[in-house]
């Protein structure tokens, strides 16, 4: 059985004790499974550390993950996307070219949440254009 020594605790184990890879010659990772272990966690702790410290104090961040965030879509919206997946799913809607420039990959957008396939046909240039009209999206 191959063995390789871990630089992290300088103790050699056999290539079981090693995460698979594809990277380096050997196959294994370069740290043993426990040191690996110990460095994602502490990794881990760092970085949300600071997006939880950058969530608390910079507004315009925390604006912007919120609309990011799926959880804190509407329930309308939702449901309105949902159904939109599931009548395409089950091809009781048929995606469209947009309804604007003609492209053939479109996306659909709703004028009113509460008529969930009742839906426009936009490109992404044109779907950004519809919601940011002074802006226009090349």
């Amino acid at each position: 059985m191959k063995e390789r020594t871990c630089p992290r605790c300088s103790v050699t184990k056999s290539h079981n004790f090693f995460y698979s890879s594809g990277v380096t010659k050997t196959g294994v990772d370069v740290y043993c499974k426990v040191c690996r272990r110990q460095y994602q966690q502490g990794r881990r702790l760092k970085i949300s550390h600071y997006m939880n410290t950058r969530y608390a104090n910079d507004p315009e961040y925390r604006a912007r993950v919120l609309t990011k965030n799926k959880k804190h879509r509407t329930k309308k919206k939702n449901a309105a996307n949902d159904a939109v997946a599931y009548a395409l799913k089950k091809e009781r809607l048929v995606r469209q070219p947009c309804e604007q420039c003609g492209e053939k990959k479109a996306i659909a957008h709703h004028e009113d949440y509460d008529k969930p396939l009742d839906v426009v046909w936009l490109c992404r240039p044109c779907h950004y254009t519809h919601h940011n009209p002074e802006k226009i999206h090349v």
